[in-house]
Parts: structure tokens; C-alpha cells; sequence
């Protein structure tokens, strides 16, 4: 992602900027478009770079990505629609 002067918005090596910081825990929330969360999905997958573009949600779907400070990133639910 890039701002208007053409530089990154997130530090190199992150997804979006999403890793583990501090000992504290913490919840995010993140809500964007379907794309995003494939590129999320791969990335936790260490899937390769092309295979994010062939994942598809549905509308309202959750998904849950954990990242741990000692760990990799865990899928933990991908397009739950248990709650509509």
C-alpha cells in the first residue's frame, strides 16, 4: 500500500503491518474487502504470492488470523458465516 507521496504505509516485512508487538495481549479488528483478507490468508499459509487472488469470501464473512511473538501467523477461521 502506498500514500499519496508513493511511499509505504507499513514497515517492510509485515502484512498490512499486522505482527506481534509488546507482552501485552491485544484484539484488532479489520474490516476491508475480500482481496485484502485473501492476501492476509496467503501470507498466514506462507502460501505462494499468486494463490491469494483465488480465494473468495462471502459477504460478512470472518475471518481470524492469530499472531503470536514466538510464533507464525495462525488461520484460525477462514469465511465463517455461522452468525447470519
Amino acid at each position: 500500500m502506498r500514500d499519496e507521496s508513493g511511499h509505504g504505509r507499513f514497515p517492510a516485512g509485515t502484512v498490512g503491518g499486522a505482527r506481534p508487538e509488546g507482552d501485552a495481549d491485544r484484539h484488532e479488528l479489520l474490516i476491508t474487502h475480500n482481496f485484502v483478507i485473501g492476501w492476509f490468508v496467503r501470507h498466514t499459509l506462507d502460501a505462494p504470492t499468486w494463490r491469494w487472488i483465488g480465494l473468495n469470501q462471502a459477504n460478512c464473512g470472518i475471518t481470524v488470523v492469530q499472531w503470536e511473538a514466538d510464533r507464525p501467523p495462525t488461520l484460525v477461521s477462514f469465511n465463517d458465516t455461522g452468525h447470519l
